[in-house]
């Protein structure tokens, strides 16, 4: 790896961070737990451990996500009917909702992040 390549590393973990502050500022939520909401909208009633599985977290990491979004009344969580040892996360209404307000705004990635066949609004 040449420091060319470290350098470019370097500049879109910044541009990354800079965006996640910024999103966490507008929306109140960071975009992990964007992230989540996103994949519990695509797949509800999905567990702690399919949950880390699909954003590639680790357990620790999973469990303070899951404490987060539900203090803030985002998701909500229920029994398993399989298996009454293990909890199933889902939406809540308000979560929905931010999920849509999220969605239809018009943020701008920062040109860094933008592919070059999109315009970085999304």
């Amino acid at each position: 790896m040449n420091k060319e390549c470290l350098c470019k590393i370097r500049e879109l973990y910044m541009a990354l961070d800079s965006f996640d502050k910024e999103f966490t500022k507008r929306f109140g939520l960071d975009l992990t737990q964007a992230l989540a909401l996103c994949h519990l909208q695509e797949e509800p009633d999905k567990g702690a451990g399919e949950i880390a599985a699909a954003l590639g977290l680790k357990a620790s990491h999973t469990s303070k996500l899951i404490a987060k979004m539900e203090a803030k009344g985002l998701i909500k969580r229920k029994l398993c009917k399989e298996d009454l040892r293990c909890m199933k996360f889902s939406l809540t209404p308000s979560g929905a909702d931010l999920l849509s307000t999220i969605i239809s705004s018009d943020i701008t990635l920062p040109s860094l992040l933008q592919s070059n066949s999109s315009a970085g609004t999304y």
